[in-house]
């Protein structure tokens, strides 16, 4: 993992990496100064009734950033960027 990956890593409200069989179903995300959520090389993720909000004022606040991920199940998830 890189310098930026690690900062980015540190920020982020939920991070995990090279991460097999993963479920996250009822959780709420809010206002992290990165990411709200960031799976990287995760394979057969599942994300059920998630929510994620975040701040437009916060940089690179995205509530959800699935990098290079197999086999991803998104359903009944709503995810708010909300500004001023």
């Amino acid at each position: 993992m890189g310098v930026d990956e690690k900062l980015a890593a540190s920020c982020t409200a939920k991070y995990c990496e090279r991460v097999k069989k993963v479920l996250l179903e009822g959780v709420t995300f809010k206002n992290s100064p990165s990411w709200c959520l960031h799976p990287l090389s995760c394979e057969s993720l599942i994300l059920n009734d998630d929510k994620g909000v975040q701040s437009l004022v916060l940089q690179n606040g995205d509530a959800l950033d699935i990098g290079n991920a197999k086999n991803v199940l998104i359903a009944n998830c709503f995810f708010l960027m909300r500004g001023r």
